[in-house]
């Protein structure tokens, strides 16, 4: 130990201090509160540590060293209970350092292999020594398993010159301060545990050291206390949760589904799952992936949250589904007899799908070359049947195929047109008819009698 600590004030390397993580989760030390043990005594599963110095380590044996540790709950932090120590040394002698190392230990070595960070809220800090102009040194030492993890503190107006950084006056190295349930401030120490460290194996060590050198024989002294009031362990936060789904944007029509995956990480599993549909929880889908499969047309907002055994939550991505009606076609018409010659308009009708269409008719099960309209004209040049349809394919290269019509073409007959044309006759009463031929043969009858009278008289 007291090469340990002599090593330190000459060469110890300083850990970096860090940010607080607020989302990571603190575990006390075992009896690492102090809230075991009798009052004025040691606590359960902690121990006492001392340990005495002299440079150079052949001195005369002249000094007075006082090591002291106990529990208190004289003043509580949380309501716990607090460990007090103490380290003194006075000394006479003649370009002589000496030091008090009053050390408490952790009894109970330690497993917590998730741990980064140790934290320690400390107290009523009392630095005093003697008048003397020569050097001396306090100190507040944190080790894990004979690693040093803190900084070392300096108090005083003349300090050895090996210890000449400014940054070690007036105790301000602490990373926040904390209140206590009776209103007290705490100085609050956050360091990170050295990768070295076997976290399955640990023993925290909190070094309470007083140390002095002087060039005269004159008695002087060095003292150093200090309270401390909690020791905590920082276990590492899991990463974050985040999950996401896919796919993220689709279109589909009535009658089609979309089935959903999910990647989850971070958190603690295992997980939990609930599929939402335009906000709203989906019954029974629960799992990992759920397959969705509209009842209407519409556009559909979908998204996952999932929770960790420990309660976190996270919430997916957004995927939108759009849903149509099923796209169908028909043409117009479906039969017809024609000519060599003649014509045949086919028209269409499009309904459902994702406009604009595109369209392809077909004669014959080819594709009509130029014929990409709605609408065609069909004009054979030899006899025979012919089959027509029209294939539409809408925005998203959904294509559907219309009925099949059926065209009969017949040829023209030899020496052209044959027409027959019929005289209109207009159909008369008989009554009339009969009159007037009686009428006429009356007529005609008279005049011939009256001829022949002529004839017959004599000259």
């Amino acid at each position: 130990m007291r090469k340990r600590i002599l090593f330190s004030f000459i060469g110890l390397t300083l850990i970096t201090l860090f940010v607080l993580n607020a989302s990571a989760s603190w575990v006390l030390v075992p009896n690492g509160s102090f809230e075991s043990g009798t009052v004025g005594l040691i606590p359960n599963n902690w121990v006492m540590i001392t340990a005495n110095s002299t440079d150079p380590p052949d001195a005369p044996k002249t000094a007075t060293f006082i090591h002291e540790m106990k529990q208190t709950d004289q003043k509580y932090f949380e309501g716990v209970r607090s460990l007090w120590l103490h380290s003194r040394v006075v000394d006479e002698g003649l370009r002589i350092g000496r030091g008090s190392c009053t050390t408490a230990e952790t009894a109970d070595w330690i497993n917590a292999p998730e741990a980064t960070r140790v934290r320690i809220y400390i107290r009523d800090i009392k630095s005093t020594h003697s008048d003397l102009w020569w050097g001396w040194g306090n100190s507040i030492l944190l080790f894990v398993n004979n690693v040093s993890v803190s900084k070392t503190y300096w108090e005083g107006g003349y300090y050895d010159w090996i210890f000449i950084h400014d940054e070690f006056v007036n105790w301000n190295h602490y990373n926040y301060t904390a209140t206590g349930a009776d209103g007290q401030s705490w100085y609050v120490y956050d360091y990170s545990i050295p990768e070295s460290v076997d976290k399955t194996h640990m023993k925290i060590e909190i070094v309470c050291w007083a140390w002095d050198w002087t060039f005269y024989s004159t008695s002087y002294f060095s003292d150093l206390e200090f309270v401390v009031d909690k020791v905590e362990l920082l276990l590492a936060p899991p990463p974050p949760l985040s999950v996401s789904i896919s796919p993220l944007s689709t279109s589909i029509y009535m009658g089609q589904s979309v089935s959903f995956t999910s990647t989850a990480s971070g958190g603690t599993p295992p997980y939990n799952y609930q599929w939402y549909l335009n906000n709203n929880p989906v019954p029974g889908a629960t799992s990992s992936g759920w397959t969705f499969t509209p009842t209407a047309p519409g556009t559909f907002t979908i998204f996952l949250n999932v929770t960790d055994s420990l309660g976190y939550s996270a919430k997916s991505n957004e995927a939108t589904v759009t849903v149509a009606s099923q796209l169908s076609t028909s043409i117009s018409p479906t039969s017809a007899s024609i000519l060599v010659g003649q014509s045949a308009i086919f028209t269409s009708t499009v309904s459902g799908g994702y406009t604009p269409y595109s369209y392809q008719w077909y004669l014959n099960g080819a594709p009509v070359s130029g014929a990409t309209s709605p609408s065609w004209t069909f004009t054979p040049t030899t006899s025979g049947i012919y089959y027509v349809y029209l294939k539409v394919t809408d925005a998203k290269a959904n294509t559907v195929q219309s009925d099949t019509a059926r065209i009969t073409v017949a040829a023209v007959p030899v020496g052209g047109y044959s027409i027959s044309i019929q005289a209109l006759a207009t159909a008369k009463p008989l009554t009339p008819c009969l009159i007037l031929t009686a009428i006429l043969t009356i007529a005609f009858t008279t005049i011939k009698r009256k001829t022949t009278r002529k004839t017959k008289k004599p000259r």
